[in-house]
Order: C-alpha cells, then sequence, then structure tokens
C-alpha cells in the first residue's frame, strides 16, 4: 500500500498527531509517472532522499496514509538546487501546494515547506500526491527530492 498498511492504518486511528510520511522506509503506494526512487546522500536528513531520478515534467508518486478528521500543518523536507523543479501536492485529488518553485542557486537539503489549514473532512485513508509541475526558468531540471513530510493536526 504506500505510507501506512492495512494493520498500521487501524494501530492509527487512536492518535491524531503528527502523521508521518517517510519515502526512504515505506514505497510509494503508486507512481503515475517517472522514476522514484530512495537514494542515499549524506547531505540530506536521514542520509538519504526519495526523489525522480530521470526527472521529468508531470512526474508524480502518490502515497496512501491514514488522517483522523481534522485541520492539518503539512511540514515537508524538501530539497532545493539548480536542477530543482515546481512542486505540486495534492490530498484526494485537492491541490494543497501550488507551484512551490524548489530551484535555488545553491544547494539546500534543510529547507522545510510549510503549508496550514488543510481540512481533512472524514477519518480514513487518503491519497497523497507529489507531482512536478513545470520549472524555473534558471532551473536545469524537473527534480523533486525529499526526506519526510509531516501531518500535524491543529484542530
Amino acid at each position: 500500500m504506500g505510507f501506512v498498511t492495512v494493520p498500521q492504518a487501524i494501530g492509527l486511528r487512536g492518535t491524531s498527531s503528527p502523521v508521518v510520511l517517510d519515502p526512504l522506509v515505506v514505497p510509494p503506494s503508486a507512481t503515475g509517472a517517472g522514476t522514484w526512487a530512495a537514494a542515499v546522500n549524506a547531505l540530506a536528513l536521514h542520509n538519504g532522499i526519495f526523489d525522480n531520478g530521470a526527472a521529468a515534467d508531470l512526474d508524480n508518486v502518490s502515497f496512501t496514509l491514514y488522517l483522523p478528521k481534522g485541520v492539518y500543518t503539512l511540514y515537508g523536507n524538501f530539497i532545493k538546487g539548480t536542477n530543482c523543479g515546481l512542486l505540486d501536492i495534492s490530498l484526494d485529488g485537492v491541490k494543497i501546494v501550488s507551484l512551490t518553485d524548489l530551484y535555488a542557486a545553491a544547494a539546500s537539503y534543510t529547507y522545510i515547506l510549510t503549508d496550514t489549514a488543510i481540512a481533512v473532512s472524514n477519518s480514513g485513508l487518503h491519497t497523497l500526491l507529489i507531482a512536478v509541475n513545470g520549472k524555473n526558468a534558471a532551473s536545469s531540471d524537473y527534480k523533486i527530492g525529499f526526506t519526510s513530510l509531516s501531518f500535524v493536526r491543529t484542530a
């Protein structure tokens, strides 16, 4: 399944926060486009990055996770660099992060993306989609790399 298996999802029913997605440990539930994989990188958090290796526009990957009903803040540790693209993140088909530019003139492995007021209307399994949506004109590629995502319940 992706982020959480059914037994893990059942185990999470009693907890509300945080829900952590660690793509270095658990594989995605589906790859829509591109070649996504975990790779060792000593500069990154946890010594690894999950990215779209042979990067291309519109690459996307999805994870299934259990989220209780509530309002969340999303924190994501993403990579910025000269070869990074524009990021979209959707939850159950609703875009929650749009066109976040991960281009930077110098590589950074500590960029924390934050998005607030993410409403989850029902408790259950949800689909999180990470997608490339173009690139900065200065970027040399469409790379999207990250080490973790956390949903922290705020209400």
